[in-house]
């Protein structure tokens, strides 16, 4: 049709699951809607390359993985990545195992005398070296080379992180995390303050730099507005008291009700080995 190929049904194996999808394909560009359902997550990685980074290799992840998105190719574009995508991606069982830069956050506090944040920094880099978290929900998007991930909570065994950012692929980075550490001390550390959110003590780190060689540091500007959410809040909770009104739950970073007891959408189930 005026020159492009109209792809109506695509459905095959790959990345240890399996593709449907449909797309469109001109001169100029290819594009594709589809699912991955219950792909592995280590060939995922090995698939793409890595998304331009040799950092998170596909030996430090297990897991499977589902996603359901749009993805581009703009065949004559310069300087950038020509691929696009935006996609919403679930994750199951999945395992970090023996990722580097996880190491990194106990040695700088460590390092930096910063440990007396943490109750037993030698604990915490056990435990870091292989981390089991529970099912992930997330929004991830490509665009012109950058990936920007929606803020989304992750729960582990080792920590509770709130994740938002953004990444150039072979580049740059600007990662904020916000984490509710077990065994965190309360009162004021050296790289800021510890807020007590009822969940725990939050602590917000930055993170910059590039994969490659990171940048820690305290993170002032998502700190303080925490705390301005948390003081709306808790306005809004008193007002909906008064006035008769309840506020709705709270949503959690991911923007669903509980990102760990969300659901896989049924459609994704269907290519689910038993």
């Amino acid at each position: 049709q005026g020159g492009a190929l109209e792809i109506e049904s695509l459905d095959a194996e790959g990345m240890g699951g399996r593709v449907e999808a449909t797309g469109r394909v001109n001169g100029r560009a290819a594009r594709f809607d589809g699912v991955l359902m219950d792909g592995d997550l280590a060939k995922v990685l090995e698939g793409t390359s890595g998304l331009g980074q040799q950092t998170l290799l596909p030996r430090h992840v297990r897991g499977r993985v589902w996603a359901e998105g749009t993805v581009s190719h703009v065949f004559d574009r310069q300087g950038t990545a020509p691929w696009d995508a935006d996609v919403r991606v679930r994750m199951e069982q999945l395992e970090l195992i023996g990722f580097e830069l996880l190491q990194e956050i106990p040695e700088v506090l460590e390092s930096e005398r910063k440990y007396r944040l943490i109750a037993d920094a030698q604990d915490l880099r056990r435990r870091l070296k292989r981390v089991r978290f529970e099912p992930v929900d997330a929004q991830v998007e490509l665009e012109r080379g950058v990936i920007t991930l929606a803020p989304v909570e992750v729960r582990s065994d080792a920590m509770d992180v709130g994740v938002e950012g953004w990444y150039r692929m072979e580049g740059p980075m600007d990662f904020t995390l916000d984490f509710a550490l077990r065994d965190l001390k309360s009162g004021e550390g050296e790289f800021g303050p510890m807020e007590e959110d009822g969940l725990g003590h939050r602590f917000f780190l930055a993170i910059g730099g590039t994969l490659e060689d990171p940048e820690f540091g305290y993170d002032r500007r998502a700190h303080q507005e925490h705390r301005r959410e948390e003081r709306q809040g808790a306005w809004d909770r008193l007002r909906g008291a008064i006035t008769g009104d309840p506020v709705p739950p709270e949503e959690n970073a991911s923007g669903s009700r509980d990102a760990g007891t969300s659901t896989i959408p049924r459609r994704w189930r269907r290519a689910t080995r038993a």
